[in-house]
């Protein structure tokens, strides 16, 4: 018989630690304010590499199904809040367009009013009896006056039988919006009734038509990547939307730790220009991409209070600036 033992066993030290799941990250936040909503959260396979294959939790492989959670956010019912009374129409604007607002009473993150707070109409003028039916009355004469010059362009004013016409045009980069680009006014009928043209700046025009469709509108036409975290000031602003939920909706630039400055729509919902709660918003700093911008939660932001220039408009974009507090300080490096 052979002495001594036929097998050994040493340890292998040059092998790689075995894959396993780093920690859950924090829940994103709910998807909704109320009624039926969604939360996520997720988690990172370490040591995954070319031998570790899988990522192993008690045992069983759970790579393929375990890396995310998905579950639904108990939710009080949402409920309608109650507009105020619409305030008083503004003085014509230079768009020819007369504003007005309203309150939204008890608004608050489980309630919400439906429709626009903002109303927009063409200048209500005294409507006379004529034949020129496409004729309103402007002004408490009989005689035809000029109206008013437009912004970034100017109105020539030429006298024609039996009142005035005028022809707009626009100064170097910008071009004319509007109807028309020159208007009658009969004497003791007035003014045609279709808005006055306006100015607007010349702008490049995407090849691409649809913006939610096409990842290239995010890239800038002969961009070069940036260095990661060269721009540390850069912020991402995300909106939440009750069709789409959270989405990207701005950028913006810190000016302190706790501020942001942005444009003023910013803060509005395009369509229905619906100011944003502050719990409908949320900002991401020190971010290089922004398809991974929910890996580290310790980069999202929650939003404190907002504010608007007290002059922006919406229509031409005048005073187009808004500020952002956030809840918490941000590092600065």
């Amino acid at each position: 018989n052979c002495s001594g033992i036929h097998e050994e066993e040493q340890t292998c030290a040059s092998l790689s630690p075995c894959s396993a799941w780093n920690t859950w990250q924090q829940w994103s936040q709910c998807s909704h304010s109320c009624d039926l909503g969604y939360r996520k959260r997720k988690r990172l396979c370490i040591n995954l590499n070319a031998i570790n294959l899988k990522c192993i939790e008690e045992g069983v492989n759970l790579i393929e199904e375990k890396n995310e959670e998905i579950e639904e956010c108990k939710l009080p019912k949402c409920f309608v809040a109650k507009w105020g009374t619409w305030g008083n129409w503004s003085e014509c604007t230079s768009r020819g367009r007369e504003l007005r607002t309203r309150q939204c009473l008890e608004e608050n993150d489980f309630s919400q009013c439906e429709g626009p707070e903002k109303e927009k109409r063409p200048c209500k003028f005294e409507k006379v009896d004529s034949k020129q039916k496409e004729m309103v009355i402007t002004k408490k004469t009989t005689i035809c006056v000029p109206r008013y010059s437009i912004p970034n362009g100017k109105e020539i004013v030429k006298t024609i039988p039996n009142g005035i016409k005028a022809f707009y045009s626009c100064n170097k980069y910008y071009r004319l919006k509007g109807s028309k680009s020159e208007m009658s006014c009969i004497n003791g009928i007035g003014w045609e009734e279709n808005d006055s043209p306006y100015c607007v700046p010349i702008c490049g025009k995407p090849q691409h038509k649809s913006i939610r469709n096409s990842i290239k509108r995010a890239r800038l036409l002969g961009g070069l990547p940036s260095v990661a975290h060269s721009w540390p000031w850069q912020v991402a602003i995300e909106v939440q939307t009750r069709k789409f939920g959270w989405k990207l909706y701005c950028g913006g630039s810190l000016l302190h730790d706790k501020w942001i400055v942005t444009a003023g729509h910013c803060l509005f919902d395009e369509d229905t220009r619906r100011r944003y709660k502050k719990t409908e918003l949320q900002v991401f700093l020190g971010i290089h991409n922004i398809s991974k911008r929910y890996e580290d939660p310790d980069l999202i932001f929650s939003v404190e209070y907002t504010a608007v220039h007290p002059k922006f408009n919406f229509d031409s974009l005048e005073n187009d600036i808004g500020l952002i507090e956030l809840k918490e300080k941000a590092k600065l490096s």
